[in-house]
């Protein structure tokens, strides 16, 4: 079965070709964003990696969302609250769209 994608051009789900390889197209150099900023703090400048920046800019590109932690989320991972701001992969990174 194909996957549709909502598309901002048309304002519907849609299967259009133009806007599906807009969509790939926008996804792909994200992902090359983040792997460039990635390696050149990680292997290029003295490994100076930070969960809060790498989440950042995560955000920044659309590769993870916002979700609100519910009773489910709480039994997986204790350290929050329900009702907290917790991220989760975007369609991008989970196979999706």
């Amino acid at each position: 079965m194909e996957e549709s994608i909502f598309c901002l051009k048309h304002g519907e789900s849609t299967k259009c070709s133009e806007c599906v390889t807009e969509q790939l197209q926008a996804d792909s150099k994200n992902l090359k964003e983040f792997a460039r900023r990635v390696i050149n703090a990680g292997c290029w400048e003295s490994c100076e990696l930070d969960g809060g920046d790498l989440q950042e800019l995560a955000k920044k590109l659309g590769l993870i969302v916002p979700h609100i932690a519910t009773e489910a989320d709480i039994d997986d991972e204790p350290e929050y609250e329900v009702g907290d701001t917790i991220y989760r992969f975007s369609d991008v990174l989970n196979g999706g769209a």
